[in-house]
């Protein structure tokens, strides 16, 4: 399932739901937080349209986008530009993998 969300959405920060795709749009930072509870295979796909986004970790998770891997239960992912795109897949061990991102997207 898609849907549409800007940095004035109801409840942003937005707790991912795993297997649906974001597009954000609006003029300020869209801020996800990372799925509680996901299951091996699980992703999701967040597309900066109009505005960047911001993706944060629960406890001990990391995400790993190349070679570079964020600091666990801290770290973040973020859109430098306009037309970012990340698809994560869940694949255990509080992991999540980037499959082909596009775009200027850093990690701490």
């Amino acid at each position: 399932m898609w849907q549409t969300v800007t940095s004035v959405s109801p409840t942003n920060p937005i707790q991912i739901v795993a297997n649906n795709g974001y597009i954000c749009d609006g003029v300020s930072l869209v801020t996800f937080i990372l799925p509680l509870a996901p299951t091996l295979g699980q992703s999701f796909t967040i597309i900066s349209n109009t505005s960047k986004f911001s993706i944060t970790e629960n406890g001990s998770q990391q995400m790993r986008i190349g070679a570079a891997l964020t600091t666990a239960g801290s770290g973040t992912a973020n859109s430098n530009t306009v037309g970012d795109y990340v698809e994560m897949i869940y694949v255990g061990f509080n992991l999540f993998i980037s499959k082909s991102p596009q775009g200027t997207i850093t990690i701490s």
